[in-house]
Order: structure tokens, then C-alpha cells, then sequence
């Protein structure tokens, strides 16, 4: 199972790096159906929904994402910018907060304190 899953999550990505979003999302989907808390899943189909304009269906897909495995640093970068677009910035500051208690550094960190 894990090996399907590995595969499928690859078409999605490669969907998704060729622009063809729709494909991309029901290669995600299909991953989500029988793993609902897959990391990446999650996070891809969340940047997906940011570029349709569906932020608030992106802003949970990266909080279940963050769940399930914080210690990917772009997890924590996608949902504090979306959190920024949405003017929640104390929401922000606190998950940037908590980001940099896990352990979470780097420039991409930096300029978000700033």
C-alpha cells in the first residue's frame, strides 16, 4: 500500500508541476481517501486550492498537514503566509511562534518575523 501511495503521490507532484492542476488534485485525493492525514497530500492539494483561489480549503489541508508531520519547515511557511493573506496576523505570529519552539529556522523564517 504504502508503495501505491508513494506512486500516486508522484503523478500528483508531476501533474502538478505541468500546470495540470485537475489532475493533479484527483491524484491527491485519491491518497486522502484511504490515508486522510497524509502529509504531503495535504499539503500539496493545499497549494493547489491557493492557486484556484480556494484559500480557506487550503488554510485546513496545511493545518492537517502541519499535524501529521511538523517538522517539514514549507508546511509551516505555507500556513503562517495564508494566515498573513488573511490579515490573521496574531493567528501568524503564534504559529511562527510555535514553528521556531520545534525548531524551525532558516531565511524563509527569518523574513517572516520581520
Amino acid at each position: 500500500m504504502k508503495h501505491i501511495i508513494t506512486e500516486t503521490l508522484k503523478l500528483g507532484i508531476d501533474a502538478h508541476q505541468s500546470g495540470k492542476f485537475l489532475e493533479a488534485e484527483e491524484y491527491y485525493k485519491s491518497i486522502l481517501k484511504v490515508h486522510p492525514q497524509h502529509p504531503d497530500a495535504n499539503h500539496n492539494i493545499g497549494v493547489l486550492f491557493v492557486i484556484c483561489g480556494k484559500n480557506h480549503e487550503a488554510l485546513s489541508r496545511f493545518r492537517l498537514a502541519l499535524e501529521a508531520n511538523p517538522k517539514i519547515a514549507q508546511y509551516w511557511i505555507s500556513y503562517i503566509d495564508l494566515l498573513i493573506s488573511f490579515d490573521r496576523l496574531s493567528d501568524a505570529k503564534a504559529v511562527l511562534s510555535q514553528a521556531r519552539k520545534l525548531g524551525a529556522k532558516g531565511d524563509k523564517f527569518d523574513r517572516l518575523i520581520e
